[in-house]
This record gives structure tokens, sequence and C-alpha cells, in this order.
């Protein structure tokens, strides 16, 4: 049985649980084989740019959307 997820894209600011600090994301797969070809997202940390993985989609909430931070 699938939940409801937000829709998320590239460039979107958001969290990964249970850490719920901020990452953005860089790349969506839809059979990721670095999360055992589940659904997968790339994401790299605010904090840290150096600090980059791939999370299983059901681990990510969104945050900010790209078009509400590129006017910040």
């Amino acid at each position: 049985m699938k939940t409801s997820v937000s829709v998320i894209k590239v460039g979107d600011i958001v969290e990964v649980l249970p850490n719920k600090s901020e990452w953005e994301i860089l790349k969506i797969e839809e059979e990721c084989k670095e999360v055992g070809f589940a659904e997968g997202v790339l994401v790299k940390s605010v904090l840290n740019s150096g600090n980059i993985r791939w999370e299983r989609r059901e681990n990510i909430r969104i945050k900010r959307y790209k078009e509400n931070h590129d006017e910040d």
C-alpha cells in the first residue's frame, strides 16, 4: 500500500528523517539500486556540501519548494 507523499523535484530543500537536517535534492530515480531498487533521492547537505548520499523517498519530507527559495 502506497502512502500519500508530496511531489518533490530537483532543487527542493527537504529534511531526511529521522535527523531532520536540511538537504537539497540533486537527483531522483524511480528505481535506484543504491536503495534496493526503491525510489531513491540523491541529496546534498545544506550545512556541509561535501555530504552527499542516497535516501529512500519515504524518508524525505519537503521543507521548501525550489520556487519558494529561489528568491532568497
